[in-house]
């Protein structure tokens, strides 16, 4: 989920509340909770490991999506898959580890499958 629909999801019920949105780097979320210098923060909660002093609420997950200009060559197979994805670099959010080994088990899972599917 979106940091804007967090938002949302918040103001709604709460009309009058006002909300400072702060952008920091997911490590120092932590430090800036247990400090006061802010109320609540919207992170991946992987890094945060246990921590009896923070109340910890999923939000549920959101999809990601691979954007490229209309004339890279990925646009041109009929059906890129993550071997062909990662064949080109990639530029995207600092992530912690935790989701970006998911990511990577994921593209290998799926690269794996079709090997064995066009092999048959």
């Amino acid at each position: 989920m979106l940091v804007g629909a967090v938002i949302d999801a918040l103001n709604r019920p709460h009309p009058n509340l006002r909300v400072e949105v702060v952008v920091a780097p997911w490590k120092e979320l932590p430090a800036r909770l247990h400090a006061r210098e802010i109320n609540l923060a919207v992170a991946d909660v992987s890094e945060f490991g246990a921590d009896e002093a923070l109340e910890i609420k999923a939000l549920g997950e959101h999809r990601a999506l691979l954007v490229c200009c209309a004339v890279h060559p990925l646009t041109a197979l009929p059906g890129a898959g993550p071997r062909d994805v990662l064949s080109y670099p990639l530029e995207g959010p600092s992530l912690p580890a935790a989701p970006v080994e998911r990511l990577l088990q994921q593209c290998q899972h799926r690269c794996g499958r079709r090997r064995a599917s066009a092999a048959r």
